[in-house]
């Protein structure tokens, strides 16, 4: 996020960025100070299945639609039969995979800002979210992250009338970073320093 934001001259030098808890990190700049909380979108019912099949030792392909939002939790029996089952399951239907995200997103965002307003978290001239996006959909054509995005938008049209609310949500997910603020939103390419 960080070297995306660089790229984008929108850092100026030199910079502070300190690692902490309520936010997760403090980004100091000139004489600016932003409080950046981090947080993971994840099925956790697909994380301990796959979790499973590592143990386990099964090399497993699972059916992405069967870990949409608000799945049951299995039984351990249960999961065990999913990672040794062929993979079948209803599939996507028209945007759902699109209209899930921009849920999930909107989760995200909400539960956060719940910890936003609790006693202890610290408040900077700045707030923002960032959401590491490791759910289980396929949204892999540009097209698709739009779209997504925009039904985020949608979404978010409430959020934004919030008092105390993140400035900004930002979303890396497919190797974009997507910049959403009130009424506007922008998608960049990551840039990776490491590769």
């Amino acid at each position: 996020m960080l070297a995306t934001w660089a790229n984008a001259n929108y850092l100026s030098y030199p910079l502070r960025f300190v690692h902490r808890d309520k936010p997760d990190f403090l980004l100091r700049y000139n004489k600016k100070e932003v409080g950046i909380e981090f947080t993971e979108a994840v099925s956790q019912e697909m994380a301990e299945t796959r979790a499973l099949a590592k143990r386990t030792g099964v090399k497993a392909t699972l059916p992405m639609d069967q870990f949409k939002r608000g799945t049951l939790k299995r039984t351990k029996a249960k999961r065990r039969a999913t990672i040794q089952d062929e993979p079948c399951g209803e599939g996507w239907k028209d945007d759902e995979p699109e209209r899930e995200w921009a849920q999930w997103m909107m989760d995200c965002s909400l539960a956060k800002t719940e910890d936003f307003n609790k006693p202890g978290f610290k408040k900077c001239d700045e707030n923002w979210l960032l959401i590491y996006d490791n759910l289980p959909l396929q949204l892999v054509q540009i097209e698709d992250i739009q779209d997504a995005t925009e039904y985020l938008m949608v979404k978010l049209n409430s959020y934004w009338l919030k008092k105390n609310r993140y400035n900004g949500i930002l979303v890396e997910t497919k190797n974009q970073l997507i910049e959403i603020s009130s009424g506007k939103w922008n998608r960049r390419a990551m840039v990776n320093l490491w590769t």
